[in-house]
C-alpha cells in the first residue's frame, strides 16, 4: 500500500473522545499514525458488558477494523491485553494467548510486529 496521509481536522486535534472505538466517524481514514489502547478485557469488571467468547471477539474485530481504517500505512496499533499465558486465576481463557486476544488486529489485515513486556507487581492485578 502506498503511504498516504490525510490530515485531521482542526476540530479533532489534542481532543479526546469518550466512546467506543468502534465507529470513529470523526477521524478520517489515513489520519493517525499510533493508537495505544488497553481494551476491555470481559472479565466481569463493573464496566464490561459481561459478552459471550464469540460477541467479545466479534467485538475486537470491530474496533480493529475501525482502528485500521484511521491508522496511516505503517502506523502502529500498541494494545495491552493483560497477562498472557497467567494462571487461570489471573487470566480468563481468552486472554491467555495472544493470538485469541488480539483476533480482531490480525483479521482485520495487519501483521504482529512483536510483542512488548511490561513487568508489574503481582500484586496489583486488581
Amino acid at each position: 500500500m502506498a503511504y498516504r496521509e490525510i490530515p485531521l481536522p482542526p476540530e479533532c486535534v489534542n481532543r479526546i473522545f469518550c466512546k467506543s472505538s468502534e465507529r470513529m466517524e470523526e477521524l478520517p481514514d489515513c489520519s493517525v499514525h499510533l493508537m495505544v489502547t488497553s481494551p476491555p478485557y470481559n472479565v466481569g469488571k463493573e464496566y464490561d458488558d459481561n459478552l459471550t467468547l464469540d460477541e467479545y471477539r466479534a467485538f475486537l474485530r470491530r474496533v480493529m477494523a475501525e482502528v485500521y481504517q484511521v491508522l496511516v500505512p505503517g502506523g502502529r496499533a500498541c494494545i495491552n491485553f493483560g497477562k498472557f499465558g497467567a494462571p487461570p486465576l489471573f487470566a480468563p481463557p481468552h486472554l491467555r494467548h495472544p493470538r485469541h486476544a488480539g483476533s480482531g488486529l490480525f483479521d482485520a489485515g495487519r501483521n504482529h510486529l512483536g510483542q512488548g513486556v511490561q513487568r508489574q507487581p503481582i500484586n496489583s492485578l486488581g
